[in-house]
């Protein structure tokens, strides 16, 4: 082979920058390991946070919270349980970054999640700080931030939908981005606004702002959840209404009945009926097009029959008027 010759493998500029954004994506997000064997990173910054501010501190973000009772105030254990759900998805979204060999996988890693995520988990350490140490408007600012930051990671992530032939990226990548989402828009940023304004549960003025900040976010999601048919968007809002629904607010007299206003029990429970009835009139609008599209088609084809039986009727005139002139 002359020196003039092109190489039979050639990395073009666009190629090795993907590569090296995957690259920086991985050293972003690292991987911990099953048995103890931990990599650096913001991952676990993240995590090592939140468990430090949860079980390692007294008074923790538990006690904080409970100790400023909202109207939106959840209940600490179901809340627990959805943040360990979500560790466990970055944890495999960590393990997918440094693994994957699909090339649709690292396009939806690259251009659909980036460095967001991890700038996320940055933003959710220092949240948690904030908040355990009764910063509360700090800690807003830093909850709306990241609220936005993880909005432009879901509308990032809309071209490249999830596919049957790589279950991995619905679970490991479009569940936690979505379950984030959702947490950071309907539960903390409503919960910790309402503790920044001092609007607590004995606060007759509180009732308002919790329910119009209630229905604002879950009839924008359940919109979007009909034009989308997003299940995951549907499943988090749902659990994190049922986290709201039986949360003990402090002063309860009787303390499995949550000493909530009426307007305000009733509007969560009209929000758990409005996602699933969402998703069924998404469906139900996605089968009505489908079949619109259809007649549409039906009808097309017959027009388009019809116009070619004229055609062929014009062209038999023709020929019979030809064969009479000659």
């Amino acid at each position: 082979m002359s020196s003039y010759d092109q190489p039979e493998e050639f990395v073009s500029m666009e190629q090795f920058h993907e590569t090296m954004r995957l690259v920086r994506l991985q050293i972003a997000l690292p991987v911990s390991g099953a048995y103890g064997v931990a990599a650096w990173g913001l991952f676990l910054i993240a995590l090592g946070t939140s468990i430090i501010c949860t079980v390692g501190l007294k008074p923790n973000i538990g006690n904080v919270s409970s100790a400023h009772p909202t109207l939106l105030t959840p209940d600490n254990l179901l809340v627990g349980l959805y943040w360990v759900g979500l560790f466990i998805m970055q944890l495999g979204l960590c393990l997918l970054v440094v693994s994957t060999r699909s090339d649709q996988t690292k396009d939806t890693l690259v251009h659909g999640v980036g460095m967001r995520f991890a700038i996320a988990n940055c933003l959710h350490a220092t949240w948690v700080v904030c908040f355990t140490l009764e910063w509360f408007l700090a800690a807003e600012i830093i909850v709306l931030v990241n609220t936005l930051n993880v909005l432009t990671v879901f509308i990032t992530l809309l071209p490249f939908p999830p596919s049957t032939s790589h279950p991995l990226d619905f679970i490991l990548i479009h569940a936690p981005v979505t379950a984030l989402f959702a947490l950071l828009l309907e539960l903390t940023s409503l919960h910790g606004g309402m503790v920044a304004l001092h609007l607590f549960s004995n606060d007759a003025r509180s009732l308002w702002p919790a329910l119009g900040g209630l229905l604002g976010v879950h009839v924008t999601t359940a919109f979007w959840e009909c034009c989308t048919l997003n299940l995951p968007l549907a499943v988090a809002s749902e659990y994190l209404l049922v986290a709201l629904l039986v949360s003990k607010p402090t002063g309860a007299k009787i303390p499995e009945i949550p000493t909530r206003p009426p307007p305000l029990l009733a509007a969560i429970i009209a929000c758990l009926v409005l996602h699933p009835l969402a998703l069924v009139g998404g469906l139900i609008w996605g089968r009505a097009k489908r079949e619109q599209g259809r007649i549409r088609l039906e009808e097309e084809v017959e027009a388009a029959d019809e116009r070619a039986r004229e055609a062929e009727v014009e062209a038999e005139r023709a020929r019979v008027r030809l064969e009479r002139h000659e």
